[in-house]
């Protein structure tokens, strides 16, 4: 049998959540059209699935410790 994607043998790293835009906001503790805006430059990279757009929680905690104040 094929293994899912997402079964019991999966490492919890895996298991990282996909954030909205609006949860990379709350995240950050930014306004919503900066989160966009991070997203559009390419500053926070981005997962695209369709039309749907999504970032990694593992990439934002990758920005915030790369970033300088």
């Amino acid at each position: 049998t094929e293994k899912t994607l997402l079964d019991k043998a999966t490492p919890p790293h895996i298991l990282k959540k996909l954030l909205k835009a609006e949860e990379v906001a709350k995240y950050l503790r930014i306004s919503k059209s900066g989160a966009y805006r991070l997203m559009q430059t390419g500053e926070i990279p981005v997962v695209r699935i369709g039309k749907v757009v999504r970032v990694r929680e593992e990439d934002i905690e990758s920005f915030v410790l790369n970033t300088k104040a």
